[in-house]
């Protein structure tokens, strides 16, 4: 689970994680996880393989990151 791997972390000294989106839903989930936890931080962005994808989702999601 998600919180025991952040107490683990946190137990071991790990203050700061990052959280890597590699399209636009799994960057929404990244955003969406950091604001819940603290120490977590999303990079939000886009995987080569995904980018034929529309990127205005995308767009919108870095948008709505840099608000928060």
């Amino acid at each position: 689970a998600p919180d025991e791997v952040i107490a683990n972390a946190h137990a071991a000294g790990v203050m700061k994680m990052i959280c890597v989106g590699t399209d636009n839903s799994s960057s929404n989930r990244a955003v969406e996880f950091a604001d819940q936890n603290d120490g977590v931080f999303a990079s939000v962005g886009i995987h080569p393989h995904s980018v034929s994808n529309n990127l205005t989702d995308l767009e919108r999601t870095i948008s709505q990151a840099g608000d928060k």
